[in-house]
């Protein structure tokens, strides 16, 4: 199940083993490397650009600097919580149970349930991440075919 969904690429997403939890967070830099990654509850960090990240059973929240927590992510409950801010593609997309912005655009007291992926944003096909196998690393977009 899939919170969030970038171009094609699983944002926050989770899956649920013998009543385990397992947490996948993608949360990428402007270049669309990742800052933070963390799959099946195995966490890997650029940890130059963070003061401090949480994790427990569940549930995340990742901090910039002392006292600022830019995100958290609470899966402890019937429904996923997610409050914070994240930047994909350039556009700031901010979170809250209250209301939820991006691009310009506010939506307010959205629960969705029983969805394969609650938001999916970004363009219209599918963005590939960067890698080292690549000549010139960067992400790169193929559009979808109609």
């Amino acid at each position: 199940m899939s919170a969030i969904d970038y171009g094609g690429n699983s944002i926050i997403s989770y899956r649920q083993i013998d009543g385990e939890f397992r947490l996948n967070v993608f949360i990428p830099d402007e270049e669309f490397w990742p800052e933070v990654e963390i799959k099946q509850n195995n966490m890997a960090a650029s940890i130059g650009q963070f003061w401090d990240i949480e994790f427990k059973t569940n549930w995340v929240k990742f901090r910039r600097a002392k006292g600022n927590v830019f995100l958290t992510i609470d899966f402890r409950g019937e429904e996923v919580e997610i409050d914070g801010e994240l930047t994909l593609g350039g556009n700031l997309i901010s979170l809250s149970e209250a209301q939820n912005r991006m691009g310009g655009g506010t939506f307010k007291n959205v629960k969705m349930q029983n969805c394969h992926t609650a938001l999916a944003i970004g363009p219209d096909g599918r963005v590939f991440r960067p890698n080292y196998a690549m000549r010139s690393p960067r992400p790169w977009y193929m559009p979808r075919k109609h």
